[in-house]
């Protein structure tokens, strides 16, 4: 495949049954593509349709990286958005305790689910909060939409 930096390519070993061997030998002369290509486009597809796997590093991506960095080292509120869920976290007056609404909502911007809870940054355990987070988020994923679509098709473009 062309563009690959020869620095970033990892060569892993396979094996084949031999019909299949062969197939993508046919496949090769008759399409013009490496053998290599061959594997390697089906490969993409395989990761790109079992997305659903790659649900935790899309909410760490997307909403935990965020939430660590503006709460507990900015020490700030934060609003993020990804589609139709929201989350946001706000201070209250205590100013350790945080307030978090994680919201979704349909394509008529109509409140689907609505999920409060609060979190005391010095006394409560971040990671349970992000275990939390985690599940509900997964909760809410819908993987038809665009922002879901989008955020796969670029982690799995690998070029």
């Amino acid at each position: 495949m062309s563009g690959l930096d020869k620095r970033k390519i990892s060569n892993k070993a396979l094996r084949l049954d031999s019909r299949m061997a062969k197939d993508i030998e046919i496949l090769s002369g008759c399409t013009g593509r490496s053998q290599n290509d061959i594997i390697v486009l089906a490969v993409k597809k395989y990761l790109f349709e079992n997305r659903k796997y790659f649900t935790e590093a899309l909410i760490d991506d997307v909403f935990l990286e965020k939430l660590r960095h503006q709460v507990m080292v900015m020490h700030q509120e934060v609003h993020i958005e990804f589609g139709h869920i929201c989350l946001d976290v706000t201070k209250t007056d205590n100013p350790d305790d945080y307030f978090i609404r994680l919201t979704k909502k349909n394509m008529y911007g109509e409140l689907i689910s609505n999920d409060e809870s609060e979190i005391n940054i010095v006394t409560d355990d971040w990671a349970d909060c992000n275990r939390y987070l985690c599940e509900k988020i997964k909760e809410y994923i819908e993987f038809d939409e665009s922002e879901t679509r989008n955020y796969f098709g670029d982690k799995f473009s690998y070029e």
